[in-house]
């Protein structure tokens, strides 16, 4: 289950990380 966990930190974390890039285009 923690890999689970691990997966899903990873994906939001990556989804935020996009999200600031276009805001700041």
């Amino acid at each position: 289950m923690e890999i689970v966990y691990c997966v899903l930190f990873h994906i939001f974390y990556v989804t935020l990380k996009i999200n600031s890039t276009k805001l700041n285009q």
